[in-house]
């Protein structure tokens, strides 16, 4: 065992922890003709605890899909325009490939018309994405055709991801809708109201992430940190190089949006390359909080096939 001082922690390049390391590792070199570290025992920078931000379980939640039950009453259209035609109210969701799933088809003949309907369905938010209202008038009686007046859609994955599963309570969402033209996308005279109730806490799903490229990065940004070093590149140790190699604090990125299922950025990740320090890196960032990193490391860092195991974690 080598003498030395635990206590010391400066690694600056003309710091004494430096000098004596590049100094023993010549001494070894020249002694024993081979090199001074082994495979996965040197330095690997600074413990991240406290300088990442841990995302736990309950972060996790509001990412994740979730299916449940829904209920949807107290149905009310005002304003159907002409008294002479039955009123002909439709439900429908919309998910992926525009695949459609009918909720329910009601029928009345005045014009403002309630009813006490209860209508149950069951929602997947990966799979519905959106809830669509259709009223029509029907012309004909028994088997006749109905034509289209008014429509609207609104969105259902907010109410339900939108849900603390851990929280077992009812939760009640009031829906007012001002229906639009089928023919132009005007707005009319109809409106809808509904109440949408979401019982139980819905069930989890598992969590669909999606990358999407940011809009200007066909090819890396350039900029010079200067003081900030240390700071962008995060809890990984800087390599040691020589004061003659330009442009030590320039660095090339780019930054990339990581989307859940419904579309909704859950976090930032920004690929980093320096050629002067030979190093990249990648940070994953929710909100304004580092949460994740990987970077290089050198082979000294690098253990041995034969001195680590693979421990497998679930990803939330």
């Amino acid at each position: 065992m080598f003498n030395h001082d635990d206590t010391t922690t400066d690694r600056d390049r003309e710091s004494k922890l430096s000098q004596a390391d590049e100094l023993t590792r010549t001494l070894w070199r020249q002694t024993y003709n081979e090199e001074f570290p082994r495979a996965g025992a040197m330095y690997r920078g600074e413990h991240p605890r406290l300088k990442m931000t841990a995302f736990n379980e309950g972060n996790a939640h509001y990412l994740c899909a979730k299916a449940g039950k829904v209920t949807i009453s107290d149905i009310k259209v005002h304003g159907f325009p002409n008294k002479k035609y039955k009123l002909k109210f439709h439900l429908r969701l919309f998910g992926n490939a525009n695949k459609v799933t009918k909720v329910t088809t009601l029928k009345g003949k005045e014009v403002e018309k309630s009813w006490p309907d209860v209508i149950n369905t069951y929602i997947n938010t990966e799979q519905h994405r959106i809830l669509q209202v259709i009223c029509a008038k029907v012309i004909g009686c028994g088997l006749g055709s109905g034509k289209y007046t008014g429509q609207h859609t609104t969105t259902v994955i907010a109410e339900m991801d939108g849900i603390n599963p851990l929280h077992n309570q009812p939760h009640t969402f009031t829906k007012n809708l001002q229906l639009m033209s089928c023919v132009d996308n005007s707005p009319t005279e109809m409106s809808v109201e509904f109440n949408l109730n979401i019982p139980h806490p819905p069930g989890i799903l598992k969590s669909y992430f999606y990358l999407r490229k940011g809009t200007n990065m066909k090819e890396f940004e350039t900029v010079n940190l200067g003081a900030g070093m240390q700071d962008w590149w995060g809890p990984m140790p800087l390599p040691r190089v020589p004061a003659s190699v330009p442009n030590q604090d320039q660095v090339s990125y780019a930054s990339h949006q990581i989307v859940t299922h419904d579309g909704k950025a859950a976090f930032l990740c920004r690929v980093s390359h320096s050629k002067a320090l030979k190093i990249s890196a990648i940070h994953l960032y929710s909100g304004e909080c580092l949460v994740g990193m990987a970077h290089e490391i050198g082979t000294e860092q690098l253990p041995t096939a034969s001195s680590w195991q693979v421990r497998f974690m679930e990803i939330f």
